[in-house]
C-alpha cells in the first residue's frame, strides 16, 4: 500500500488516495506517489510539491451606507422606532444622528449602544441588536 496524489491536467493535486502500486488511476487523472508536504490543491512542478494557495475570505462588509443599514430592520421595527421618535426624545436623538451619518460602522460602539437603547425601549425584540450587528 502506497499514498498517491490524484493529479489533473494542470498538475494540481485533486485527492490523495491509499491503495496498491498497481492500482490505476481514474480517467483524467495521472497517479504520483505522494510525500509528506503534498496536500490536496498543491501541485506537482515536474520537480516538485508546491503548496496549496491559501485563499482568504473577503472581509465582511462591516460599514454600511444608511439604507443598508435600516434594510436590518423589519418594517415593524422601523416603523415603531419612528413612532417613537414622536414622543422619546432619546429615540429622536438617535433617528437624528442616523439620518446625518454617511455610514454606520457596525463595530462602533454608538451603533451598539443606540441599538441596546431601542431594545431597552422595548422597540427591538430581546437579541435583536445582536442580530442587526452581526
Amino acid at each position: 500500500m502506497g499514498r498517491y496524489a490524484l493529479l489533473d491536467a494542470d498538475g494540481r493535486v485533486a485527492n490523495i488516495v491509499v491503495a496498491e502500486a498497481d492500482w490505476p488511476a481514474p480517467i483524467g487523472f495521472t497517479k504520483r506517489e505522494a510525500e509528506a508536504e503534498t496536500q490536496i490543491g498543491g501541485r506537482w512542478t515536474g520537480a516538485a510539491w508546491e503548496p496549496a494557495a491559501v485563499v482568504v475570505a473577503p472581509p465582511q462588509l462591516r460599514v454600511l451606507t444608511v439604507l443598508q443599514f435600516r434594510d436590518r430592520l423589519t418594517a415593524e421595527e422601523e416603523l415603531a422606532i419612528t413612532q417613537a421618535g414622536m414622543s422619546s426624545p432619546a429615540v429622536r436623538v438617535w433617528l437624528d444622528r442616523l439620518a446625518a451619518a454617511q455610514e454606520i460602522d457596525l463595530d462602533d460602539p454608538r451603533t451598539a449602544a443606540g441599538l441596546q437603547q431601542m431594545e431597552a425601549a422595548g422597540l427591538l425584540e430581546a437579541g435583536r441588536s445582536a442580530e442587526i450587528l452581526a
